[in-house]
């Protein structure tokens, strides 16, 4: 098991390497949903950011505790890949913000400008 100082290392890391590669949140397509749905397109795309706030998005609501080991059942705390896909909205960005050993925190973001855009 890891401990909250491992996980809390691993996010401070993972938001210098997300800032330095400028990572932003994956916004997904009702296609993307409907295709993990039906057992394809994995592994998931969300990158991990860590504590990094990306420019251009902004954090939308709470975020989605999920089961990461793929293991989970609907009867536990932390989603199961089915209760994560059914509870992805298209148009919005995800990224993981804290990742555990089994479970994971998946945020979501509101996107405010594209990259590249003027």
């Amino acid at each position: 098991m890891m401990s909250l100082n491992q996980i809390n290392d691993a996010n401070r890391d993972a938001a210098v390497h997300a800032a330095v590669d400028r990572t932003e949140p994956f916004v997904t397509t009702s296609q993307d949903i409907a295709t993990w749905k039906n057992g394809r397109g994995f592994p998931l795309p969300f990158p991990y950011l860590g504590e990094y706030d990306p420019p251009g998005y902004e954090m939308d609501g709470e975020p989605l505790f999920v089961d990461t080991s793929g293991f989970g059942t609907s009867d536990e705390p932390a989603l199961s890949v089915d209760q994560m896909l059914n509870a992805l909205q298209p148009g919005t960005g995800y990224a993981f913000t804290s990742i555990g050993q089994f479970q994971a925190y998946l945020q979501p973001y509101r996107v405010l400008k594209l990259r590249g855009s003027q």
